[in-house]
């Protein structure tokens, strides 16, 4: 996770959003900004179990162990009422790799087929790795071009820094 030193993002552009659902757990960083922004619902999906011990007892509420898309299949419907802040960062740490180290694609898929044109945010982290050429196979116009398909014509998008320029891309009403 790499969220700007000094902004919290999920605070920033909260808005009417109520829930708010990551993909990426790693250490439990997103979830403890979550809970700073004043979210009501949070969880929090990550393909292995990586919370460090001595704070896994404040954060073992809010997760879940498992494939990101299907975990986001799951939970979807019963979240129908709510208005949610996605913050997809569920990815491998290599560079190369397999559609299962990068689920972004399958999890923008998922949210369309639940979410399409239901006012939510979208914050997808490390943005340039995410369209790097070795990395995904997703170019910066196709990853754009799937979100607005996916999830809503309507939707902008725009990107915001962490502190590296424009490495957070977020798409909102």
């Amino acid at each position: 996770m790499s969220m700007h030193p000094t902004i919290n993002y999920f605070k920033t552009f909260k808005g009417d959003c109520d829930c708010f659902i990551e993909t990426g757990t790693y250490w439990g960083d997103g979830i403890t900004l979550a809970i700073q922004a004043g979210f009501t619902f949070i969880h929090s999906i990550d393909i292995a179990d990586q919370i460090p011990p001595w704070y896994k007892h404040e954060l073992t509420y809010y997760t879940h162990i498992g494939d990101s898309a299907e975990k986001l299949k799951q939970l979807l419907p019963e979240l129908e009422d709510k208005k949610i802040m996605f913050w997809l960062d569920a990815h491998s740490s290599l560079l190369e790799g397999s559609e299962d180290n990068f689920p972004l694609e399958r999890e923008i898929k998922v949210i369309g087929k639940f979410r399409k044109n239901k006012g939510d945010v979208i914050l997808i982290d490390d943005y340039l790795y995410m369209t790097h050429p070795l990395a995904t196979g997703l170019s910066h116009t196709s990853l754009e071009y799937m979100i607005k398909q996916e999830v809503g014509w309507n939707y902008t998008i725009s990107y915001l820094s962490n502190p590296i320029k424009k490495n957070i891309l977020i798409a909102h009403l």
